[in-house]
């Protein structure tokens, strides 16, 4: 059933409207018009006041000349589709129907009224946004296209004009599939051909919109609008030359040139804005990104200093990312390379004036030339090192785990009777496998540079002590429990012994070790010496220092462990208490505590009063971008575990295959699994898949874009949080499934 326009004839607007009358419509449908907001090619837009529910919204008015039976149908087809869009970043859609004006049937679209609305051009202009601030605006715009094509709907009309920044600084995008539902888009590019003008959305169009066919649009059709967009945002001109007036002569730059390099207009975006941007840019929609969701990644890498795929991955570029990302690698590398050259001139210099004094003993002379053997040799090692690095005139470029691996191979026979230059070679080669997340690798060269730290220098060195707990990370991570324990006793007894049994560093080492006897199933020796650990602690830095804290948090799982539900509670109230009183508090010591807290009242079956501890509603929407299997109902009745992790981390590896168990136990009970990670450049959806099927996943998995994980604040992978009945009462990281005890789960069931 349509509805018909009154006119008002004292109310008079612009002429170039949808809607040939030269009169303001005084309702259209149920909507009273106030004032007309836009015109344009594929129609007019009113603001108007609906009466139930009472609220403002914008109305459009199509152009006329889509009335035929078949374009009405599918226009309300596509219409139930447009009105299915739920996303704070998308116009929500209120209406979609059709009124007559007379003999004609036209359709209207009644949508979200965005109140101080802007484009995004004029926003960024007028509040002088630099460079991260624009980009992460584009995110959005990315963010709530994606959502759309998710859907299945393709916008076909993206334009600055139909993204529009609200009086928050939220982007939104309307006319969502608006040209799709009335084929508006090939009808005016047709229309202007023949008239030869260039108007409206044309200069936005893709390559494959101009050949006018509707079989050739997909989603890459939006990529290469929002490429457009982009350009326009970040340089404040279109990427082609639009002096010409002439809709042919756009269609053959759009069909057959190449739009102007962005780093000629400003030298600033040379580099990888410049590639993402053109990348969204090709003429050969197979070269462009897939997906809005790729572009936006792309975006967030450049934005978070890694590298973009929209830039050749060679071995320049490589090292480009991996100076700026690890500059303290480099910068100790430099300083490395500063010394030991500063040691050959020095030792030279003293060699030569010993020479000709004749004043130097002879073992100041040995003493000398071995300084000098020990420089040539670390500074020739390094310049061989970086010479076979060098790409070869034919051959492939090396990537900068060819280079790590050669002088990996290299390092121990090229410094013989160099320990000192060799370990601190070898801690570099660790953080350069770490970066490249090779964690083995970077365990051995960790463990062998420690060992040579050990002979030559002794641990109670900062540098070896430092080495000491980055070995013992990778070690843990890999599950190597037997040189994790004795890494860490090692580094006790030697602290011990030089600093004292009472000094901080020596505790928080016996802290770390009782942590690798209880991962080693060694729980009440660990048990016994944290104990002790946080007795000396409270004596000697006072219940709230953060080392005390977190002592006391470690105490109280070995305590629930053991069955010490009632010391547990005690211990665990005095941590929680002691860390909302520390002095400009570390957040992570309070969220610690909090967890040991709640994971005692979850024992105890108190499940009410470990949710006031966090007092957090999960929100309903919380970015899930596609779902491997199983449903996601984030509010849903009962007990859910959520885990975010990635196929990358060797943590995750370990514990997911163990959640999987823990699900199949107690899915019966009513417990639910839900699996959440992002995708990454070295977690692609392809690998995820793989991964679910290596180790037999069966519960629930899905893709998050960055929301689950900003909102729920993780701290690394593994992270878990306990959701009952849509509220949080448990939060931590899981190194290994063991950090959720039997207890726990048992608890949770039986209350869920």
């Amino acid at each position: 059933m349509s509805d018909s326009i009154e006119n008002d004839p004292t109310r008079v607007g612009s002429d170039g409207g949808a809607v040939s009358d030269p009169v303001l419509p005084k309702r259209i449908g149920q909507y009273s018009v106030r004032r007309q907001i836009a015109s344009g090619g594929m129609g007019t837009v009113y603001e108007a006041m609906q009466e139930e529910p009472r609220r403002v919204v914008a109305v459009k008015v199509m152009r006329r000349g889509m009335n035929s039976p078949e374009a009405l149908r599918r226009f309300h087809f596509e219409a139930q589709l447009l009105a299915r869009l739920r996303h704070p970043g998308i116009a929500q859609v209120f209406e979609a129907g059709t009124c007559t004006d007379g003999a004609d049937e036209i359709p209207f679209i009644a949508m979200e009224y965005i109140s101080g609305a802007k484009t995004i051009t004029e926003y960024v202009q007028e509040k002088h946004l630099g460079l991260r601030e624009r980009l992460e605006l584009f995110v959005q715009v990315c963010e709530a296209v994606h959502h759309g094509h998710q859907k299945g709907i393709v916008h076909r009309d993206l334009k600055p004009g139909n993204i529009l920044v609200d009086s928050s600084g939220r982007p939104q995008v309307i006319d969502f599939g608006v040209a799709r539902a009335t084929d508006s888009d090939l009808a005016q590019t047709a229309q202007q051909t023949q008239m030869g003008e260039l108007v409206g959305s044309l200069p936005y169009m893709s390559p494959e919109q101009f050949e006018a066919d509707p079989h050739n649009i997909d989603t890459r059709s939006d990529i290469y609008s929002l490429g457009v967009v982009l350009y326009q945002l970040l340089s404040g001109r279109h990427p082609h030359e639009l002096a010409a007036s002439k809709i042919h002569e756009l269609s053959r730059l759009v069909l057959e040139g190449s739009p102007r390099k962005l780093g000629e207009i400003d030298q600033a975006l040379k580099g990888e804005v410049e590639a993402i941007v053109h990348k969204a840019l090709d003429r050969d929609r197979d070269l462009r990104y897939q997906s809005a969701f790729g572009l936006a990644e792309d975006v967030r890498r450049y934005l978070s200093g890694e590298a973009v795929e929209a830039r050749p991955q060679t071995l320049r570029y490589q090292l480009q990312i991996f100076g700026r990302r690890n500059r303290s690698v480099l910068v100790a590398m430099a300083a490395l390379a500063v010394v030991l050259v500063g040691g050959v001139i020095a030792t030279t210099t003293l060699y030569l004036r010993g020479q000709v004094a004749q004043e130097n003993s002879e073992r100041e002379q040995v003493r000398a030339q071995a300084e000098a053997d020990r420089a040539q040799a670390a500074v020739q090692f390094l310049q061989e090192t970086l010479t076979a690095g060098v790409p070869s005139r034919y051959g492939e470029e090396p990537t900068i785990r060819d280079m790590l691996d050669r002088a990996s191979a290299k390092v121990g026979e090229a410094l013989i009777g160099q320990p000192e230059v060799e370990a601190a070679i070898r801690r570099t080669l660790a953080d350069g496998y770490f970066t490249l997340l090779d964690i083995r690798r970077a365990a051995d060269e960790a463990t062998a540079a420690l060992a040579i730290y050990e002979r030559t220098l002794g641990q109670d060195d900062s540098i070896s002590v430092e080495l000491a707990y980055e070995a013992r990370f990778y070690c843990s991570a890999l599950g190597r429990h037997d040189e994790e324990l004795s890494i860490a006793e090692n580094l006790v007894e030697t602290l011990t012994r030089t600093r004292g049994p009472e000094h901080r560093g020596t505790l928080d080492a016996r802290a770390s070790f009782a942590s690798a006897l209880e991962g080693a199933g060694r729980v009440e020796e660990a048990e016994a010496i944290i104990r002790d650990v946080v007795a000396v602690s409270r004596r000697v830095l006072g219940d709230e220092d953060p080392l005390t804290v977190d002592a006391t948090g470690q105490h109280v799982w070995l305590l629930l462990e053991s069955g010490q539900d009632a010391e547990a509670m005690v211990e665990a109230r005095r941590a929680f208490d002691a860390a909302l009183e520390i002095p400009d508090g570390d957040s992570d010591t309070v969220r610690a505590a909090r967890s040991s807290l709640a994971a005692v009242h979850i024992v105890r079956g108190e499940l009410q009063e470990a949710e006031r501890l966090y007092d957090r509603e999960v929100p309903e929407d919380i970015g899930i971008e596609k779902v491997f299997q199983g449903n996601v109902d984030m509010r849903s009745p009962g007990i859910k575990l959520l885990v975010f992790w990635e196929t990358w981390c060797p943590f995750s590896i370990r514990a997911v295959p163990g959640l999987d168990t823990v699900y199949k136990t107690y899915r019966s009970s009513g417990l639910e699994v839900l699996g959440l990670t992002r995708i990454t450049r070295s977690s692609t959806e392809a690998r995820v898949e793989e991964f679910i099927e290596e180790k037999g996943l069966s519960f629930t998995v899905a893709k998050e874009d960055g929301r689950a994980w900003t909102w729920f604040n993780c701290r690394g992978t593994p992270w878990v949080t306990v959701v009952r009945d849509g509220k949080i009462i448990w939060e931590n990281d899981i190194s290994t499934v063991d950090a959720i005890s039997d207890r726990m789960l048992r608890a949770l069931v039986k209350e869920g």
